[in-house]
Order: C-alpha cells, then sequence, then structure tokens
C-alpha cells in the first residue's frame, strides 16, 4: 500500500464546503442531456443522437451539448451531419482536440492513408472503439492500399475489436496480418495485440495469452512491457478482487503516470476499489471512512486532472456522489467527508455543485440528528440562541450561494426549515415554560428567505407561520418577537403583505391578551388600564392595513372591536378610546362612520354599565337623560345627515339609537326614553326626524297597551273594557306620523298599528268600541291618498278599515242574537223582525258597497247579508230571512246569479214547512262565494304597508268568516284565490294577480259555481227522496 500512502500524501486536502441535497427541478433541456448521455454509454446511439439533438435546438451554443451530439451521429455512420456538428463546436470552443481529431477523421478521404491510421489510433486512444472499428474498416476497403498500411489498419481494427470485447473477431484479423504481411508492424506489437485477445477468451486459451504477456512484460521497449504488465494485472484483478490485486494495479499507474492507457487504468482502479470497499459489512463511525474508498477518491482526483472532456468528468462524479451517499447513508458525518475529499480535486462547474449539495445535505442531516439526540436527552444547551453547527451549516449554504447564484440559496435555508420543524418535541403535553429551541432556528432561518420574495419567499412564510402556530403555539410575546422582522420587512407590493399584517395582528392581539391576564394574575388590574406596547403595534398594524386597502377597513375595525372587548369587559375604557382615536385617521367612508358609531356605543354601553351597577345596588336613577347619552344621541342624530333610507350605515346608527331608547323603557324611565327620542340638532334632518315621530307615536300605542294589560287580565275585561284617551291619544299620533309624511316608510306599520288597537277590543267581544275606532280610523284613511287609493284588485287600507268597523257591528249583532235565542222561553216564537244590531250591521255593509263599488271587498260585503240570513234561518226566523235576502235584492247590486236570490227566498218559505231541508239546501247554497262580481279573495294576503311594517295580521277581520275572503292556514280553499303577492308600501293590500292567473282563477270560479249547483240540486233531490221515502213507509202503516 506504499504507492496508496504516497498518492493520499500528494495532496489530497479535506474540503468542508458545499451544499444541501435538494431534489433539483430538472428542465427538460438539462434531462434531455442525462438522458441522452445514459442512452450513449449503453450503446444505444441512436436515441442518443434524438436526445441530444432535441435539446440542441434549446441550448444552441452548447458545446460540450454539441460534441455529444457529433459523437453519437458519428457512431451511426452519419458523416455528413457528424461532421457539420463538430464544425459548430469548433466555432464555439475553437481548438476543440478531440472534435478537431474527429472532423479530421471524417475528412479522412481528404488525407493520407498514414494521417487516417493515426487518427484511428487517436480514436482507440479515446475509448471510440466503435468508431475505430469503422473506420478502419472503410479504410481496409481502399484498394490502392500499401501492404504496410493495410497491415496497420488490421492491426488497429483488430485492438478496437478487443476493446469492443469481440476477441474472438480480433484473434484472426491479427494473425492474417503477421501472416500475409510479416515485418510490416513490429512482431511485438502483434504479439502483445494476441495476447491480449487470447486472455479474453476461454481458460486454455487464456493461459497462452498470459504466457505471452508474462514474455512481453520483460520486453526490452519499455511502453510495450508496461502495456503487458497493465494487461496482465487487469487479468488478475478480474480472476480475483483482492487488495493485493488492486494495490498491483495502484502501482502500475504510480510508475506509469503518462502512459496512453492510464486513464482507462485509473477508472478500472476506482471501480475495483469500490467493489473490494463493498464487501466491508457495516460502517463504523469510529473508524471513519474505508481505506478503498479514499483511494478510490484519490485516485478519482488525479482522474479529473488529465480528463478530456467535462462530460467524462461528470460522468466520474456522479459515479462517485452516488457511490459515497449509498454506502455512507447511516453516517451523514461520514458522506459529508467522503464528498469532501472529491471537492478537494478539480471538478466541472456543474459536478462540483452536485457533490457540493449533497455534501451539505449529509451535513444536514448529521447536524439535524445531533439536535434530535440532544432534543431527546433534554439537553439544556438548546437555547433560542442558534448553535455554532447551525450557524456554520448557513455560512456555507451562502458560500454555495455566492459560487453558485443558480442552485436556488432559498431552497436550501427552507430544506433545513423543514428538518428543524420535523424534530419531536418531547415536551409536549407537559406545557413547557419555554418554547422549543429548533421551531425558534426555523423562524429566524425562515425569515430571510421570506423577505426575499418569490416562490420561496411565499414557502418560507406558510412555513414560519406553522413554526409560530405549532401545536402547541410559540409563546405571543415570542412570536412577535420572530414575526416583528418579517411584518415590518416585507414589501408592500408583494401579494404576502397583506396576510403578513393580519397575522402580525393576530400575533400582537394574542400577545396583548396573554398580558392583560398576566396583570390579572399578579393582582394588578390597573396595569391594563392604558395601551400596551403590544396594543399599540397592533392599531399601527391595523391602521396600514387600512390605509393601503380600502376594501378590508371594516375587517380591520371588526379586528380592532373584537381585540379590545376584554379591556371594555374590565372597564378599561380609555384604552378603547386611545385605540380608536389612533385608528380614525386611517378610515374613511362608510367605515369611518361605522367607527363613530362604534366609538358611540361604547360610551353609550358605559352608562348603561353604571346605571345597572346603581340599580344592583338599590340606588334610584335620576329621572333627566344622562349628559353622556344626551351626547350620543345628538352626535346619531348628525350621523344621518345626508344619509338616504337605503344608505347601508343607516340601520347601524339606528340599532344604537333605538338602543339607548329601549334601555330607558326596560327601567321604566318612559318619560326618559321620550326624552332621548325627541334629541334633535340644527339644522333639522328629516329622515332623522320622521322615525322619531314614528318612535313617538310607538312609545304612546306601548303606554296604552300598559293602561290596558291590567283590564285585560280581569275576568270581566269585556265589561270593564273603555275607549281610554292613552288608546284614543296613540291612534291619533300614528295618524299625525301619517299626515305628516304620507310617503314615509313606516306609514304602513302606523296603520297597521292603529288598527291593532281596535282589535284589542275586538278580541274581547267590545265589538261596538272596536267598530268606532275602525270607523274613525276608516274616515281618516279616506281623506289620504296613500290609504285611500290601491292597484285594481287590490284592498286598500281605508277600505280594510271599513270593512272591519262593518263586521265589528256584525259581530256585536250576532252576539246580540245569540243572547236573545238563548233566553227565549219555550214554545216562544222565532224573532219576527231583524234586530236593530243586525240593522246597523247590514246598513254598514250596504254603505260599504255603495261607496266602494269596485273594492275587492265587494263580494265579502255581499256574503255578510247571506250570513245574516243563515243566522235567521238557524232560529226557524224565515220571514226575517226572506226579508234580509230582499233587502239584498233590492240594492241593485251587479248580482251575477240573481236566480239565486230567488232560490234562497223560495227556500225560506219552504223552511216553514220542512226546515231541516230548507237549512241544509240554503247553507248548500251559500257555501261559496258565486253571489256578486267581482269575485275577490285573498284578504288574507292584505300584509304590512312598506319598510319598517310589522307583519300582515293573523287574526281574521270582524266580518268574515272562514273561506269568505278569509282562509284558515292549511284551508285548501285557498288555491282559489285571485290576488297574490305581498302588500306594498301605499297599496294597503295586495298586489293583484297577472292577467293570466286572473283569466285561470276566472275559469275556476265558473267551474266552483258548477260544481256548488250540482251540490244545490243533490241536496234538493236528496230531500225529496228522503220525503217519499217517508210517504210510503205511512201508506204502508
Amino acid at each position: 500500500m506504499n504507492w496508496m500512502r504516497s498518492v493520499l500524501a500528494g495532496g489530497v486536502l479535506f474540503a468542508a464546503t458545499g451544499g444541501v441535497v435538494f431534489a433539483e427541478p430538472l428542465a427538460d433541456v438539462k434531462k434531455g442531456i442525462e438522458d441522452g448521455r445514459a442512452a450513449y454509454v449503453a450503446g444505444d446511439y441512436e436515441k442518443a443522437r434524438d436526445l441530444f439533438l432535441s435539446a440542441s435546438q434549446i441550448e444552441q451554443k452548447n458545446a460540450e451539448l454539441l460534441l455529444m451530439l457529433g459523437k453519437a451521429q458519428y457512431q451511426l455512420g452519419e458523416l455528413d451531419a457528424a461532421a457539420a456538428t463538430f464544425e459548430r463546436v469548433q466555432r464555439l470552443a475553437p481548438g476543440e482536440a478531440y472534435s478537431k481529431r474527429i472532423l479530421e477523421a471524417i475528412r479522412g478521404q481528404a488525407l493520407s492513408a498514414d494521417v487516417r491510421l493515426s487518427i484511428i489510433a487517436s480514436m482507440i486512444a479515446d475509448g471510440l472503439f466503435d468508431a475505430a472499428y469503422q473506420e478502419s474498416q472503410k479504410l481496409l476497403t481502399t484498394r490502392t492500399l500499401t501492404d504496410p498500411l493495410r497491415a496497420r489498419g488490421m492491426a488497429l481494427s483488430a485492438e478496437a475489436l478487443i476493446g469492443l470485447n469481440r476477441a474472438a473477431e480480433a484473434l484472426p484479423m491479427v494473425r492474417e496480418a503477421a501472416a500475409r504481411f510479416p515485418g510490416a508492424v513490429e512482431q511485438g506489437r502483434l504479439d502483445l495485440l494476441l495476447a491480449r485477445a487470447l486472455v479474453r477468451l476461454d481458460p486454455a486459451r487464456a493461459a497462452d495469452g498470459v504466457a505471452m504477456l508474462s514474455r512481453l512484460a520483460a520486453d526490452a521497449d519499455r511502453a510495450r512491457a508496461a502495456e503487458a504488465r497493465y494487461e496482465l494485472v487487469g487479468y488478475r484483478l478480474g480472476q480475483s478482487l483482492t487488495a493485493q490485486e488492486v494495490d498491483a494495479l495502484g502501482e502500475w499507474i504510480a510508475a506509469h503516470p503518462a502512459h496512453a492507457r492510464v486513464r482507462e487504468a485509473r477508472l478500472r482502479f476506482i471501480d475495483a476499489s469500490i467493489n473490494l470497499s463493498s464487501r466491508h459489512p457495516r460502517v463504523d463511525p469510529a473508524a471513519g471512512l474505508f481505506p478503498e474508498d479514499k483511494a478510490a477518491i484519490a485516485m478519482a482526483g488525479e482522474a479529473f486532472k488529465q480528463q478530456v472532456s467535462s462530460a467524462e468528468s461528470r460522468d466520474l462524479a456522479n459515479k462517485l456522489v452516488g457511490y459515497i451517499v449509498r454506502r455512507y447513508e447511516a453516517e451523514p458525518s461520514l458522506t459529508a467527508e467522503a464528498l469532501g475529499l472529491v471537492l478537494a480535486h478539480p471538478l466541472p462547474r456543474d459536478s462540483r455543485l452536485l457533490v457540493m449539495r449533497h455534501q451539505l445535505g449529509a451535513k444536514q442531516k448529521a447536524v439535524l440528528a445531533a439536535v434530535k439526540a440532544q432534543a431527546a436527552a433534554g439537553d439544556a444547551a438548546l437555547t433560542d440562541d442558534l448553535p455554532p453547527a447551525v450557524k456554520e451549516l448557513l455560512d456555507q449554504f451562502a458560500r454555495m450561494g455566492q459560487e453558485f447564484p443558480e442552485a436556488g440559496a432559498g431552497d436550501r435555508d427552507l430544506d433545513l426549515v423543514a428538518g428543524l420543524l420535523a424534530i419531536p418535541d418531547p415536551r409536549i403535553g407537559r406545557d413547557p415554560a419555554t418554547a422549543f429551541p429548533p421551531r425558534v432556528w426555523a423562524v429566524r432561518i425562515a425569515v430571510p428567505v421570506a423577505l426575499k420574495g418569490g416562490e420561496e419567499g411565499a414557502k418560507a412564510i406558510k412555513a414560519i407561520h406553522g413554526a409560530i402556530e405549532g401545536p402547541p403555539p410559540l409563546r405571543r410575546s415570542l412570536a412577535v418577537a420572530l414575526y416583528a422582522p418579517l411584518a415590518e420587512g416585507i414589501e408592500v407590493r408583494r401579494p404576502e403583505w397583506v396576510e403578513a399584517q393580519w397575522k402580525f395582528a393576530e400575533y400582537l392581539h394574542q400577545a396583548a391578551a396573554d398580558r392583560f391576564n398576566d396583570h390579572i394574575r399578579q393582582g394588578r388590574p390597573q396595569a391594563n388600564a392604558r395601551l400596551g406596547e403590544e396594543q399599540k403595534r397592533l392599531v399601527a398594524t391595523l391602521a396600514g392595513i387600512a390605509s393601503r386597502h380600502a376594501s378590508l377597513q371594516p375587517r380591520v375595525l371588526a379586528t380592532l372591536d373584537s381585540h379590545l372587548s376584554m379591556w371594555l369587559a374590565a372597564g378599561h375604557d380609555s384604552v378603547f378610546d386611545e385605540a380608536y382615536a389612533a385608528i380614525m385617521p386611517a378610515l374613511a367612508g362608510p367605515t369611518r362612520l361605522t367607527a363613530r358609531v362604534v366609538a358611540v356605543r361604547a360610551e353609550v354601553n358605559r352608562v348603561f354599565a353604571r346605571h345597572e351597577r346603581q340599580v344592583m345596588a338599590g340606588l334610584a336613577l335620576p329621572p333627566a337623560l344622562d349628559p353622556a347619552l344626551q351626547k350620543a344621541m345628538q352626535s346619531l342624530y348628525e350621523m344621518q345627515r345626508g344619509m338616504e333610507l337605503t344608505d347601508p350605515q343607516l340601520p347601524l346608527v339606528r340599532g344604537v339609537w333605538s338602543a339607548v331608547v329601549d334601555h330607558h323603557k326596560k327601567l321604566e324611565m318612559y318619560e326618559t326614553a321620550e326624552a332621548a327620542v325627541k334629541v334633535t340638532g340644527e339644522p333639522r334632518i328629516a329622515l332623522a326626524d320622521q322615525y322619531a315621530q314614528f318612535q313617538l307615536a310607538v312609545m304612546k300605542d306601548e303606554a296604552a297597551r300598559r293602561e290596558l294589560a291590567p283590564i285585560l287580565r280581569d275576568a270581566k275585561a269585556s265589561e270593564k273594557l273603555r275607549l281610554l284617551p292613552s288608546v284614543t291619544a296613540a291612534i291619533d299620533a300614528y295618524q299625525r306620523y301619517i299626515a305628516d309624511h304620507p310617503s314615509a316608510p313606516h306609514v304602513g306599520a302606523a296603520a297597521e298599528s292603529a288598527l291593532a288597537l281596535a282589535r284589542v277590543y275586538e278580541a274581547h267581544d267590545v265589538d261596538d268600541m272596536a267598530a268606532g275606532i275602525y270607523g274613525r280610523f276608516a274616515q281618516f284613511a279616506a281623506g289620504q291618498a296613500l290609504l285611500r287609493e290601491a292597484p285594481p284588485g287590490v284592498v286598500s287600507m281605508a277600505d280594510r278599515a271599513a270593512f272591519a268597523s262593518a263586521g265589528a257591528l256584525e259581530s256585536h249583532a250576532r252576539r246580540a242574537l245569540h243572547k236573545a235565542l238563548s233566553a227565549r222561553k219555550p214554545g216562544e216564537p222565532p224573532p219576527q223582525v231583524l234586530s236593530d244590531e243586525y240593522k246597523a250591521a247590514l246598513a254598514a255593509y250596504a254603505a260599504f258597497v255603495k261607496d266602494r263599488p269596485l273594492t275587492p271587498l265587494l263580494h265579502a260585503a255581499v256574503q255578510r247579508y247571506a250570513a245574516a240570513a243563515i243566522e235567521y234561518a238557524k232560529a226557524d226566523a224565515w220571514d226575517v230571512a226572506d226579508a234580509v235576502w230582499a233587502e239584498l235584492q233590492g240594492t241593485g247590486l251587479p248580482v251575477r246569479r240573481p236566480e239565486r236570490i230567488e232560490l234562497a227566498r223560495g227556500l225560506c218559505q219552504l223552511g216553514k214547512a220542512m226546515p231541516a231541508h230548507a237549512r241544509d239546501v240554503l247553507a248548500t247554497l251559500t257555501l261559496g262565494p258565486p253571489l256578486a262580481m267581482p269575485v275577490i279573495r285573498g284578504l288574507d294576503e292584505v300584509d304590512a304597508l312598506g319598510a319598517g311594517g310589522s307583519e300582515r295580521p293573523t287574526t281574521r277581520p270582524s266580518g268574515l268568516a272562514a273561506g269568505e275572503g278569509w282562509f284558515e292556514p292549511g284551508d285548501k280553499r285557498a288555491d282559489l284565490k285571485i290576488l297574490d303577492g305581498r302588500g306594498g308600501a301605499g297599496g294597503g293590500g295586495a298586489k293583484p294577480a297577472p292577467d293570466g292567473r286572473r283569466l285561470d282563477n276566472a275559469r275556476r270560479q265558473e267551474d266552483y259555481e258548477k260544481e256548488l249547483d250540482g251540490k244545490t240540486l243533490a241536496s234538493i233531490r236528496r230531500h225529496e227522496a228522503e220525503r217519499a221515502q217517508q210517504v210510503a213507509m205511512l201508506r204502508d202503516n
């Protein structure tokens, strides 16, 4: 091993620089070159040519790529194409020796045979055995070739065949040259060729070859003797791979450094040493690198110095890297050491980058393994500061980035970050007081990469978020400290800027909350009464977002509001005031108004909280409106200046305004609530004044209901209930609002609320008072165009009120009739005349019909006559019932089927003799709505009138029975209604159906009438059959 020690001593240096192992993204061109080189080595020249040709169309000035393309073309015999390619190589790299020689070989027909033989010899020396054989065969076909030249050509052809492992073909060619042209080629050379061929054949002939080589090794010709010894060493090495044989090859190389075949010998030595090293069972980190591997690397260093092309150097470097990485995979420190030895030698640029990456990858793996072991052992030496090994690794990353800018410096750092984050924290579940140092290091390493931007920067930001947020998350004060350089240093123009600011705001919020809780635990709650440093930075961060992105201002405000809730709940109002004062300059437009509302809301809430404390303490609140609330209501009033009803900020303003009013209502401070509603400003704001006037009317309504409440709870409420002044005042307030603001959005709600008060009396059977309220409101509504008018087919509010008034009178009459009938003694005749109450009710319906001949409620009014007649028919008061039908007949209404009235009157006469039969047929006859036109159903769809109105009434209006313009929920007859839609702001009722639907419903109406006619006739026939049966039974008896 003396030769090995001398080689190692000759300058094999350890280099500890390089790069991390990354899966480098290969472009199509680079992959094509690598695949082409692999195909060429495998002998697939056609595939290699195609791949190189495709890559050269993009990399048109890559001399090395063109050189490989030319080689493939030449091996395929495409001489013209190869010549053109090698000419391009010469233009890009003038004087490049290999392409120059091959180009001369291609042009060999213009050269002398002697020169062509020299070129063939050079090709063999360069290992281009196939090309050399092809060229020699072409030369041998030349008829004018002299015997000496032909003999030399045959010898070169045989040597090329030996290089191609076709020794059986080479053997006869050597013998032929010796026999045909004795003396033309030196006998010693022919003997050497013959021996080389023999040792590659069967054992018997190989023995002859060995004997010849042994003899030639003692030849006086030193070059021939050296080659013979090389062949002997190679043969023995092939027979038995031992350290002695490998040493012998090394000694031969050391003894013949300038021999023509020394490059081949070095490559063979490297392969043999690697194979010999592979026999060791395992890697021992204490023992270090295997000597055979050191020897192989040292020999590779000598090979790198003498390689003909960078492609060969690259192939050798790839082979070494692949072997070292596999061999020492379990010991990354040894991998790094071995690759450092490789880096100590001159390498092509891309090979050096490859080795450097793998070396730093191994170093990184070793560093991560050491950190993982320290973490698992709970080593106290791990702190938040980067350890020296990590710093050194980062420095080496930086040096590689300087040497190879194209290597993607950020990827190396991010790979280290990923490795650090993958180290498990053994303290998880134990609530450690400090952060896990590798996670802290990961953030510090990733921040500079994030600030550089690009795809790597985006990946780094994502990694930082993951490192900070865990699980478990880092301590928030530490998170702020680690994240601040990124949030404050990232360029505003980058798309990640906004995300970084939101994250920073989140971390600042959490850090401030932690500090808040710390102060509470320490018994220092007053320390939270001022805006803390984290909060100041939070407000500044949010202000930065708001000033640059107007669309994000609502989110900014919501974030700040959410953050301050903890301080507000603790009563630290000054913190809220400071924060909003700081954020306000960054806001604009609607968001600025929202911020003002929020600030007012906070002040209002403070007063509410003070009131609550006073009430809980049993203290009386002063009756006057609190000055702070007075100021708040003035601010809210002013905020409405310039607003429209559709302004999206209006509900927000009115929400706080209503909260102040409702607060005093809950405290039963009604006068104070009224004072709050009356707060205004100058000049006056119509939109605000309208709303305030409506709310004042609502408050009078609420006052009336409070006064009614104890009466309504009484069991004799119907007897004690009177028309209270407060009820009249509430209705007057609603009517004033409607009269003052006929187009205001709450007109419908005001009208509905006024009628709702009447329904209170009606619900408690005080129908006369209800009728009076309905009637007075109907008179008022008749004077208001908005309540009086409605589109065709739609019930106006005035019609509703008038009809309800008549309905209340009818209810009163029906109740009085039932009371009189209940008091009738046995044998006392039924009523002979229509009661005064019913007269009043029917008169009201008659007036309603007369005054409103086109109202959609016309049919319902006519039906009430039938209802009155049936009530008397039920009491066997047939003459009175007939009088009602007669009165209806005399109204002159455009009755659609006048014969029905005649039939009804006839049934009244029949009822005197056959009461049950008459009532049954009469009920069937008047079941539906076919008595008058227009036929309109759908009063159940009369709804709230406009914005701010209440839901549609759910109580059936007076005077309407189920199915008579009002259908109870689930009544299938509601399908027959003609009106459709919901009431508008001024309509006071339902919208008319489209014309097509009206026609469809008219046809349904006709079908329904036919059905009723059929039922009526069926009822008559049934009773006739029953009477005939009874007569027959009497006869039988």
